[in-house]
């Protein structure tokens, strides 16, 4: 794991074979139009309600939850871990993320991020930021099944350059595991701008 500008580290494939199965499943979750002041993109907090019966979103859920998972995550966390969330993000054409560091005070401390689908446009890079005003020093393009592991903290500056020439199916889909410490904190449904635009899918 690098240590600067902050602690983090990059992988071309995290699940391999198995990866066709868990992009088919979270093209039918229902996602949401989520805009803000430094981000516009679509996305989704999975939960048992939205899992239903499908085995594998109910997986992606659970798996960041095993207690072996748990004591990982806190070991490269630099601090205990007890709860996980897990997110899909979607960007599609012209939707970008800007410069942020993702420290906040809801008990978030560690994420990964695992991107899925084929690279059907252009841009949509992880760029790594030594502050909140320079230029990415690190970009890391979105290659199938490729992922990001960071520490979230005050120095963790991060953006996803703008995508271009995507279609409602072949934008940026990215999986978001979150882990921290406080249960009733990790739910990003605490944004008032979280509103239900449409189903994506």
């Amino acid at each position: 794991m690098s240590a600067k500008p902050y602690p983090h580290c990059a992988g071309n494939q995290l699940v391999g074979k198995h990866i066709d199965c868990f992009e088919a499943a979270i093209k039918t979750v229902p996602m949401r139009r989520h805009l803000a002041d430094f981000y516009s993109q679509y996305d989704a907090v999975l939960s048992p309600e939205i899992a239903g019966n499908n085995s594998v979103i109910q997986a992606l859920i659970a798996a960041p939850k095993c207690q072996d998972v748990l004591e990982i995550a806190s070991i490269l966390a630099g601090s205990r871990c007890t709860e996980s969330l897990v997110v899909i993000h979607y960007l599609g054409d012209r939707d970008e993320i800007e410069i942020h560091n993702d420290a906040n005070d809801h008990g978030e401390k560690l994420r990964l991020c695992w991107m899925l689908g084929e690279r059907n446009f252009s841009g949509g890079e992880f760029c790594i930021h030594p502050n909140a005003k320079e230029m990415p020093i690190k970009r890391i393009p979105h290659q199938r099944d490729s992922w990001v592991l960071f520490r979230i903290g005050n120095n963790s500056y991060h953006s996803v350059s703008q995508v271009h020439s995507a279609t409602k199916t072949e934008g940026r889909w990215t999986v978001i595991f979150t882990w921290g410490a406080r249960t009733e904190s990790l739910n990003l449904n605490h944004c008032d701008n979280n509103k239900l635009l449409e189903e994506y899918v």
